[in-house]
């Protein structure tokens, strides 16, 4: 990985920001959502659109089919309207497959007149992270736990399922040629202070493209911010005029940007991977290191071998909110059927497991299961602990989102013979 220049965090004046409630995703809808098939309201951040069109494309396909409404909007807020019961309404995408096999994306109407609630919220950070006005709202309501805590009631309480990991990226055009990585205090410059910071060639504060006070996705923004030691209080405002709504605008803002040399964001890798033919993310260095490091093992791959081991840093995982019993099962059944499927289990008890594999699903959109990583970590920026699934998936996934039959220092299997020592014999590999 490339070394890095340490420049000082230059002082710039910031203002202290209170998240507060957002509008849903501006879309124009031709047709209602009511005569869909099976639908599951999924209400939140756009950062992970890419997972929910390929899951929703499949699920459109099965017998009976299965409709994914995604509304996009603040994933801290929307748990906040899943605690209070509050109905959701505006225009949603739903998925199907078109012609040559790909998603396709089209969007309906949810009428404010019709009772319409979310079965799952989902959020890019942690419920701590969360401003202190969203967590009183839904302390007072129902309150949050996670799914490993026991209660011995039967009260019902929002329930944070915690799925695959995902990763924000910065980025420029990939006209820029000269920008290949940031050091920790480049980058927080660039974040705090924006063209305030003097870290050439962001110097324009028109280019530095960031999101809105109230936009929709702001779980990048909170995530983002705290991995890289940053408080919200340190969101620039003086030095970056360029502001966006959603993780998407955000990205065409700097693919379209009038300076392609001097613009830079900041997205979800997933939504970057739909972008690598125009976008080339930049290395960072994180806190505690001295080298800079990509989502991946190097620029072009797509292995997601430095989230997994921890070495890339601004990473979390996709929280998916339900309401839950004291057993922890949603409540909704289409609540626990989309939660089981992204945790690799079969819809509802009795149920035949997905025909497909959701593995396969999150190696072509770009976010990486559990039993692919080699770290957890249980706050945004927390430190990281090793971790190993009891069913390692790790050289699947990566021969999946590569193309490569067996990737570098993978070996396939057949049955537990083939491995040795504390390997196992797990979808077809020894790990």
């Amino acid at each position: 990985m490339p070394k890095l220049r340490i420049t000082h965090l230059v002082a710039c004046a910031s203002v202290l920001i209170a998240l507060q409630q957002g509008g849903a995703l501006a879309q124009v809808a031709s047709q209602s959502c009511v005569f869909l098939p099976n639908k599951i309201y999924l209400y939140g951040t756009t950062a992970v659109e890419p997972v929910i069109a390929a899951l929703g494309a499949r699920l459109s396909q099965l017998d009976p089919p299965y409709s994914l409404l995604y509304l996009g909007y603040d994933g801290c807020n929307a748990l906040a309207a899943v605690a209070q019961g509050l109905n959701i309404a505006g225009a949603a995408e739903f998925y199907s497959v078109d012609a040559s096999g790909l998603p396709k994306i089209d969007t309906c109407s949810i009428s404010a007149g019709q009772v319409t609630k979310a079965d799952v919220a989902l959020s890019d950070v942690y419920y701590a992270t969360c401003p202190s006005n969203v967590r009183d709202a839904v302390d007072s309501a129902v309150g949050l736990r996670d799914p490993s805590v026991n209660v011995a009631n039967n009260a019902t309480m929002l329930v944070d399922f915690q799925g695959p990991t995902q990763a924000m990226v910065v980025v420029v055009p990939r006209a820029n040629f000269s920008t290949t990585y940031l050091s920790l205090d480049q980058t927080r410059d660039i974040l705090a202070c924006g063209s305030l910071g003097l870290i050439y060639p962001f110097v324009d504060p028109t280019q530095i493209i960031t999101y809105a006070f109230l936009a929709g996705d702001q779980g990048v923004k909170e995530m983002t911010y705290a991995c890289l030691g940053l408080g919200l209080d340190q969101v620039c405002v003086q030095g970056c005029t360029g502001t966006a709504q959603w993780n998407q605008e955000a990205a065409s803002r700097v693919i379209n940007s009038i300076k392609q040399t001097a613009a830079i964001g900041y997205i979800s890798n997933e939504v970057y991977d739909q972008h690598r033919d125009v976008l080339k993310a930049v290395a960072l260095q994180g806190p505690g290191q001295n080298k800079a490091y990509y989502p991946d093992s190097d620029s072009t791959s797509r292995d997601r071998r430095m989230v997994r081991d921890g070495h890339y840093m601004v990473q979390g995982p996709l929280h998916m909110v339900a309401l839950a019993g004291a057993d922890n099962v949603p409540v909704q059944p289409m609540a626990q059927r989309l939660v089981n499927w992204m945790l690799q289990k079969p819809g509802l008890p009795g149920e035949a497991p997905l025909p497909f594999n959701i593995i396969d699903v999150f190696a072509e959109s770009g976010v990486v299961p559990a039993c692919a990583m080699r770290v957890v970590r249980y706050a945004d920026g927390g430190p990281f602990s090793p971790y190993r699934d009891a069913k390692p998936c790790g050289c699947y996934f990566e021969s999946q989102a590569t193309g490569v039959a067996a990737p570098c220092g993978c070996k396939p299997c057949k049955s537990q013979d083939d491995c040795t020592g504390a390997q196992v014999c797990s979808y077809g590999f020894c790990e």
